[in-house]
This record gives C-alpha cells, structure tokens and sequence, in this order.
C-alpha cells in the first residue's frame, strides 16, 4: 500500500451514510425548546454523554418532557437513515485489500442505533463515537482516543469525511493523511466525488 497507509478512518453521516435531512434542525430545535440556554455547550455535552434517549436527556438536563411530536421525529429519522449506494460492497472490497477500518464520529448516543440497524459493525474494524468516549473531534481529542485504542500510527492513517475542519484539515494537524468526499463538486486536489475513488487517490498521497 502507497506510503504504508493501513488504516482507513471514516466519518459516518455523509460519508458512509446518507445524511438525515433534519438531523442539524432537529437538534437545535430540540435544545433551543428547553430554554435560554448555551447551544453550543450544550450541543458538546449531548455529544460526549451516553443518554439512551433524547426524553432522558431532556428530563435530566432540564426536568422537562420533549414534545411526544419532535421525538416521534427523531425516530422516524433514524429508522429510515441508509448507506450510499454500493457503500457495503466497497466496505468489503477495502477488507479484502487489508486496509483496517474505523468509524469515528461525533454522534448523540441515540443515533448509535443507525449503526446497529444497519450491521455497519460487521463491515468495519471498529468504531469510536464520541457519546461513548466522552470527546469530540473538535480539538482533536477522539482522533487521539481512536489511535490509543486500536493502537494507530497516525502516519499509517488516512481520514475520509465530508466536513473540512474536522475531517480534512484537523486530522493534519494530527499527522494522519485526509481526504475530503465531496459528492457535489470534488473539484480540490485533497477531494473524492464518491467512494470508490478512494483507493485511487490513496496511491497519490
């Protein structure tokens, strides 16, 4: 493999897959429905706490039941999230070629039940959420989490996602390579238009 890169780190929404349409609004409806509060902080700390349910969240953090409505949505969102198209088989093929891969993500807790739904744990090394670890991605703490946990070099390492912070330019800082997907207009040198490119564009880091 091109500059020893074994390991492949995936984003999981948008890159893996389909994003939620109301995944972002959802959320800040949710925690903005609570009161005059801190979005973002409070984003943070639904991200790195381990609530089964978004009505447990909300009765331990604000002692205020959820609109049966907004967490019927929630629901319905999540039972009818699914892969890219040709996403598993890919997966498969990356196997068979020995790469090693892990899903790392920032993701409530109850979303972690998309991935039990759609078997993606078979398909994959391992995975490292950030509701389980206690850490975002944001100042590079679950990427460190994820390289101490399954014992990564992260100069063996490439990063895919969809977001450019996160999954491109902070996974540098880090001394991993990354690799942006971009599904609209993969026109940078550092960009894939779908997944199958992946392998390809491995070969020139």
């Amino acid at each position: 493999m091109s500059n020893e890169i074994d390991t492949i780190m995936f984003s999981l929404f948008g890159t893996l897959i389909r994003k939620p349409t109301l995944r972002k609004n959802l959320i800040n409806l949710l925690i903005s429905g609570m009161g005059n509060i801190n979005i973002n902080l409070e984003k943070h700390h639904l991200l790195t706490t381990k609530y089964e349910t978004f009505k447990e969240y909300t009765q331990d953090r604000f002692k205020k039941k959820i609109q049966d409505n907004l967490l019927l949505e929630f629901e319905k969102e999540i039972n009818k999230t699914e892969y890219f198209d040709g996403t598993e088989k890919y997966l498969e093929s990356l196997k068979s070629q020995d790469y090693r891969m892990i899903i790392v993500d920032d993701i409530p807790y109850p979303y972690k039940e998309i991935i039990n739904s759609l078997g993606l744990e078979k398909l994959v090394n391992g995975v490292i959420l950030s509701c389980e670890e206690g850490v975002t991605k944001s100042k590079g703490e679950l990427y460190n989490a994820a390289f101490d946990k399954f014992n990564i070099n992260p100069h063996n390492c490439v990063v895919v996602g969809e977001d450019y912070q996160l999954d491109h330019i902070l996974p540098k800082k880090l001394g991993t390579s990354s690799i942006q997907i971009n599904r609209k207009t993969a026109v940078k040198s550092y960009q894939i238009g779908k997944l199958s490119q992946l392998v390809s564009k491995i070969k020139t880091l």
